[in-house]
């Protein structure tokens, strides 16, 4: 599989330096909001803003999963109750430093959202871990080391891999790519 970079995106991405699969995917889908945010560094603003954007509701449980992966007695936990308590507490202290200790009704819903979702996880991992698979890494950087130079149309691209597990019968990897959807 071959990935053609257009000329124009070759242009913007020297300004940029590097590319990354979110780079590609918002030049794609438009252009013009690519330019205007990755060349110019305009951002969006909204100062009535209540609640989290899907962006920023990701990235709060993108952060407590992180901060799971971190901890590693809790990884190897194969009880869904102590993981679930380990991703209650993490999403506790992080809303906390985020957002403070008093929350409108919008953010609250949308925490609890985020803990039914983190719930479901501690599910899944506490059932695959006994299964046998093991996190091997966590937040695996691609680009930033000299041993992990990838290129696309001779650009480097950059990128995280939130999580790459082993098997420990027979030693199968995967690559797992969190979403919150």
């Amino acid at each position: 599989w071959m990935l053609s970079v257009p000329r124009d995106l070759a242009q913007e991405a020297k300004a940029l330096q590097v590319l990354s699969p979110t780079l590609i995917k918002n030049y794609l889908t438009c252009p013009l909001r690519f330019y205007l945010r990755e060349v110019l560094g305009m951002e969006d603003y909204d100062p009535e803003r209540r609640e989290l954007d899907p962006l920023g509701f990701g990235s709060l449980v993108h952060g407590v999963l992180e901060a799971f992966g971190r901890d590693e007695p809790m990884r190897d936990c194969t009880d869904e109750k102590q993981v679930a308590g380990f991703l209650d507490g993490a999403l506790e202290r992080r809303a906390a430093a985020q957002f403070g200790r008093s929350l409108g009704l919008p953010l609250m819903v949308q925490l609890e959202a985020a803990r039914a979702r983190l719930h479901a996880f501690a599910r899944w991992q506490a059932a695959d871990r006994r299964s046998g698979w093991r996190i091997h890494d966590i937040e695996f950087k691609v680009g930033s080391e000299d041993d992990r130079k990838w290129e696309v149309g001779g650009y480097p691209v950059r990128m995280k891999i939130d999580r790459i597990d082993r098997h420990q019968v027979g030693g199968r990897w995967r690559v797992l790519d969190y979403k919150t959807s």
